[in-house]
Parts: C-alpha cells; structure tokens; sequence
C-alpha cells in the first residue's frame, strides 16, 4: 500500500484518563498478540487536558487554542483557522453542517449525563445495600457470635470483619 491513513480527533477532555496530549493506535491484532494488519493506517487522539508526553511546544500551542478559542495566538495559521470557521459559520450550508454537529454533540453531552447519573444512582443504591447489610449484622453481633452470623448469613467471617470495620 502506497499511501497512508490518518484519523484524528481533537478532544477537550483527556479520552482515556492517562494525562497524554496524544495517544496513537495502529492496527495490532487483538487476539495474536505481535500480529499487525501493516496498512499504514493510524488514529491519533489529542487532548486539550494533556499534561505529558513528548510532543512540540507548536502542538501545545494548537491544544491550548483549541481549549480557549478566545485566546487567539497571533499567527498566521490562527487566523487562517478563525477565517475558516466564520466563513462556514456563514454559509447555509455550511451553518446547516455546524449546527448538526453541535447537535451531535449536544447529544453524546446529555447522553454521557445520563448514563453518569444512573451510574451514581446504582452506586448509592450498592452503597444503601452494603449499609444495611452492616447494620444487620451489627445488630446480629450483639446477642451472637460471628461464627454464628456467619452460618446464618453465609458470609465468610473475613467478609464480617470487612463490614463491620
């Protein structure tokens, strides 16, 4: 293959939690572990929240434009950027693209919230359970031993001593 593949996304947020400006992924096999598909093709993440990695101070100076657009750098490549999204901005077609991309996003936004939130919901309800659990067995310890709660529960006494502490 003569040519090679490259797919990037810019990120403001750091997309795998590891505090890299870049992570690059190339085609490795996932079940033969050295087996690479060898097609020249590549996906590299940048993150506006990357605190390390080798990468250029010009790299650097992108992600911080890209994170607070506001702060435009006085250079020629900024300006070019700033003229290509105001033309695109302005053109109805291009103003149609946009708005179903921020709709796109609006919604990956509301649905990352609301998987969020019944993730929260599910670790409170565990946390209500293993609570409760506690306090029952607290109650149990009072007139018996843990030997016998253990019997009685089918908890391990290290399980005991774990909910207990």
């Amino acid at each position: 293959m003569a040519g090679f593949g490259l797919s990037g996304f810019f990120c403001c947020f750091d997309p795998f939690g590891y505090g890299h400006y870049k992570y690059t992924f190339t085609n490795d096999c996932h079940e033969e572990s050295g087996l690479q598909l060898n097609d020249k093709t590549a996906k590299i993440f940048l993150s506006t929240k990357g605190k390390k990695g080798p990468v250029s101070d010009r790299l650097i100076e992108l992600l911080g434009y890209i994170e607070h657009p506001e702060n435009v750098p006085e250079k020629p490549l900024y300006r070019n950027i700033e003229n290509e999204v105001t033309k695109v901005r302005l053109d109805p077609e291009g103003r149609h693209s946009y708005m179903l991309v921020e709709a796109k996003i609006m919604d990956a936004r509301r649905y990352g919230r609301e998987e969020g939130r019944e993730e929260g919901r599910e670790e409170g309800r565990e946390e209500g359970r293993k609570n409760e659990r506690k306090e029952i067995i607290c109650k149990m310890l009072e007139s018996t031993s843990k030997e016998e709660v253990s019997k009685l529960t089918g908890l391990s006494l290290d399980e005991i001593e774990e909910l207990i502490k």
